[in-house]
């Protein structure tokens, strides 16, 4: 594998600073020269490597075409189906 497709590496959701016992961000901070601190919620999953937290890597890539939520679809393609409800066995 060349080094032209290798991906890059992954950037970690925050770093730990034993000196202030906080994990940061790698965003610097306009009041002090510290990193700001990590403050999000932290995932279900991941992993941690050398004081750094990693978020599981995305084995699919992102959707980024917008659907409708509309009954009728979009214009030009198909209906949506209607969601389920309780009743569905009853009525069919």
């Amino acid at each position: 594998m060349s080094e032209d497709s290798c991906p890059p590496p992954p950037v970690p959701l925050a770093t730990w600073n034993p000196a202030r016992g906080v994990w940061e961000t790698q965003q610097a901070s306009l009041l002090c020269a510290h990193s700001v601190s990590y403050l999000d919620p932290w995932p279900t999953s991941g992993s941690t490597h050398d004081g750094a937290c990693f978020a599981p890597p995305i084995s699919e890539p992102r959707i980024t075409e917008h659907g409708s939520s509309s009954p009728l679809g979009h214009p030009g393609g198909p209906p949506l189906l209607k969601t389920p409800t309780s009743n569905l066995a009853t009525n069919g």
